[in-house]
Formats: structure tokens, sequence, C-alpha cells
């Protein structure tokens, strides 16, 4: 099978469908091909958003996003914004990088502080919503209430 992960007989199914056949004159065929190695090209939009970067490179920024959720989940629940920017987020993308076949290349370290930024902000994302689902799931098992004083909030949380 190689380095794809799906089976010979499923491939098939996946590939891009032909392109129709459209006539081009030879004035308006490039020269030259760019090469694979070519830095990358213009990105399309804020170099903080997901949907600046190619398709290619989503893989290795999800990846790099799941790397710091796990982190913050298990080892670091509140991290400082500027360890993480300075620090954290490029060992989050090596890693990435690293784990994640076919990297297009020249997007990093070339954009390292604006994907640090979009790590950081995807990351804050993921805590906001965590916190917002432990608002919900929280009352459920526990009898808190701003009628109670804390000590009675927190004994009954102990309990």
């Amino acid at each position: 099978m190689g380095g794809n992960s799906l089976p010979c007989w499923l491939q098939d199914a996946y590939k891009a469908p032909a392109a129709p056949a459209i006539p081009v004159q030879a004035s308006s065929i490039p020269s030259q091909a760019p090469s694979a190695d070519a830095p990358p090209g213009p990105l399309t939009g804020p170099t903080t958003k997901l949907r600046a970067y190619p398709h290619k490179f989503h893989e290795v920024i999800e990846h790099a996003k799941v790397i710091s959720q796990c982190e913050c989940a298990s080892s670091d629940p509140f991290p400082s914004r500027a360890d993480f920017l300075n620090r954290k987020s490029g060992e989050h993308f090596c890693e990435a990088i690293a784990e994640t076949e076919h990297v297009p290349e020249g997007y990093w370290p070339r954009y390292r502080k604006e994907l640090g930024i979009l790590l950081w902000e995807a990351l804050m994302t993921w805590c906001s919503t965590l916190k917002a689902k432990a608002r919900e799931i929280i009352p459920c098992f526990y009898a808190l209430s701003e009628d109670h004083t804390m000590e009675e909030n927190k004994a009954k949380a102990e309990f």
C-alpha cells in the first residue's frame, strides 16, 4: 500500500475527477512551470486565519491544534500567552510537521509568528468551549447555586 492509508480497491474512489478538457491558446501557457521547491505563493487572506493557508497545509495546522489541546488538557491547563507564542507553539508545529506526510514547504518558519497566533486563538476557543460545557454539566451533578455561600457550595462539591 505504500504511504497511502487507503486500501488499493478504495483509492480509486477518492481520486479527484479529471478536469474537463479546455482548449488553451499557446500564448496563455506559462513558459516554465513552478518548481515543487519554490517558495510558497501568496496567501489568500489574513495570515493568522486558517483559510489563508493552502489546503495541503491545513493538515499540519489541525495536527498542531490537537497537540496543543492535549498538552493543555494533560499538563498545562492555563498556559501563559507569552510562553505559548514564544516557545510552545513552535514545539507543537515542529512536532506536527514531523508527524505529517507531504508537508508543503515554505510556510514554516516563514509565518511562525502568525501561525503561533492562529494556534493560540484556536486553543483559547477550545478552552472557552470546555468551560461552557462545564457550566452546563456541573449543576447536573452538584447542587451548587449562587444562593449558597462559597463554603456551602464547596462542602457540597467535596461530598
